[in-house]
């Protein structure tokens, strides 16, 4: 399963206007994840690059941490429940970690 180039702009959108949502910028979402800074930043575009994998997990943390902010997250278009299903066939999908407000 892969996205067309649409879809992954689409999607890199979406991902930007829910880290917003939810208060943070991009080196602090590489640090709550663990991640480089570049690793982060070919996720959130969503580009050629990127591991669907880890935009899979960005989606979740970010939904999730708004949930847990009580804050709504803009809904995703493409990485919607139905595609997540056909995901899980093609790759392991990783659960995020829980959002913590001291990091």
């Amino acid at each position: 399963m892969s996205l067309n180039a649409e879809e992954r702009e689409r999607t890199g959108k979406e991902l930007q206007q829910n880290l917003s949502r939810v208060g943070l910028e991009a080196p602090q979402l590489a640090r709550r994840l663990g991640w480089s800074a570049a690793r982060v930043e070919s996720t959130l575009a969503v580009d050629s690059d990127s591991d669907p994998t880890d935009v899979w997990e960005v989606r979740d943390f970010l939904t999730d941490t708004a949930r847990q902010l009580g804050a709504d997250a803009m809904p995703f278009t493409a990485l919607t429940p139905m595609a997540r299903m056909r995901a899980r066939m093609w790759f392991e999908l990783r659960k995020p970690p829980r959002y913590t407000p001291s990091i």
